[in-house]
């Protein structure tokens, strides 16, 4: 049931995120677009931090000594980085492709370009946080 409230969350807040970058845009509202702005650059920091701590953590796990401990950290990095089905992913990247393509249009291109490369870094980072799980569990 958490989890499950977890995403709802964070799917409300993000198509909520993406629904006031689409009306500032199209209504040229410079104050809802700044907002969106905004709240994107807390996303891009919290999904380096995020990425970070992952990507550290599945090194550190081959070396934990306790394993209950060992496994409760590979099942939270397992679920964090597994991939999801195709159509999902598409939708994340058309998602993805639609909010650079808002921002650089209303102006926030430093923004836009900051977001597209961390949120490919962090990609970069949960593939090789996947690489390390798979290494561990094989």
């Amino acid at each position: 049931m958490k989890k499950f409230l977890i995403k709802v969350t964070t799917s409300v807040i993000s198509y909520g995120l993406l629904a006031l970058l689409i009306y500032g845009s199209l209504t040229e509202s410079a104050s809802l677009v700044g907002v969106a702005a905004a709240a994107y650059w807390v996303i891009v920091v919290l999904g380096l931090c995020v990425g970070m701590l992952i990507l550290i953590v599945s090194y550190v796990i081959p070396g934990e000594k306790d394993e209950q401990k060992k496994l409760k950290l590979l099942a939270i990095i397992q679920d964090s980085v597994k991939k999801r089905n195709p159509i999902l992913r598409g939708i994340s990247w058309i998602f993805f492709i639609t909010i650079i393509a808002l921002l650089a249009y209303s102006g926030w291109v430093f923004t836009a370009v900051s977001y597209a490369l961390s949120a490919l870094i962090v990609k970069f980072m949960f593939s090789i946080a996947r690489g390390n799980v798979s290494e561990i569990t094989a």
